[in-house]
């Protein structure tokens, strides 16, 4: 393979992940306003979830444009730098999220007797399945990515999209579980599983 086909699919590597950055920026955004509209902590972990899978799809994106630009004389020691802030930036938004979880977590065990659930409107199982069909979007974009480059960081990125749609699915279902029984245990559990997707 030439540098130029190299150079070539890289360049159209990028274009199909900064569309898929482009996806995550939406569906963060819509999310984020329906948090600070409801409260719900449901939503929040999910909108946590967007925000580091959106800095990090962004990460491939940009280290696929820098390959792209200069594939030849390419400084591959740049990813360690840029390795480094995204590392940062996601343990900064993971660290918040963390401090709010557990607060979250006190006001339950403090308030035992009074402890209300923060997911309380069925319907904002709409926002989070408006993520599911975004998500489902990204996967496609990315499957047929990879089936037409053949390229690994491709392929991982869609697999972690079809990840991402089970965590969406969660996300509706402990909505509406919480929003229906009022019960602080299902919140809390859809709220840990949706932790677990944090992680992946």
């Amino acid at each position: 393979m030439s540098s130029r086909d190299i150079g070539r699919r890289l360049r159209e590597a990028y274009r199909i992940v900064m569309k898929v950055v482009l996806i995550s920026l939406i569906g963060f955004s819509i999310e984020f306003i329906f948090v600070l509209l409801s409260s719900s902590f449901i939503l929040y972990a999910d909108v946590v979830h967007w925000a580091i899978d959106g800095v990090l799809e962004f990460t491939v994106a940009l280290s696929l444009y820098l390959a792209s630009r200069v594939y030849r004389r390419f400084s591959w020691s740049i990813l360690y730098i840029e390795n480094l802030v995204v590392l940062l930036i996601a343990s900064t938004v993971f660290i918040y999220y963390m401090y709010s979880f557990v607060s979250y977590i006190n006001g339950v065990i403090i308030s035992q007797d009074s402890a209300t659930v923060t997911t309380t409107n069925p319907l904002l199982a709409i926002v989070s399945l408006i993520g599911v069909v975004l998500t489902w979007l990204s996967f496609q974009l990315l499957y047929r990515g990879y089936r037409r480059l053949g390229m690994e960081l491709i392929k991982a990125e869609y697999i972690h999209a079809l990840v991402d749609i089970i965590a969406a699915l969660t996300t509706t279902v402990g909505i509406v579980a919480t929003a229906l029984t009022r019960s602080i245990a299902v919140e809390l559990l859809t709220i840990i599983f949706i932790l677990f997707f944090v992680f992946h």
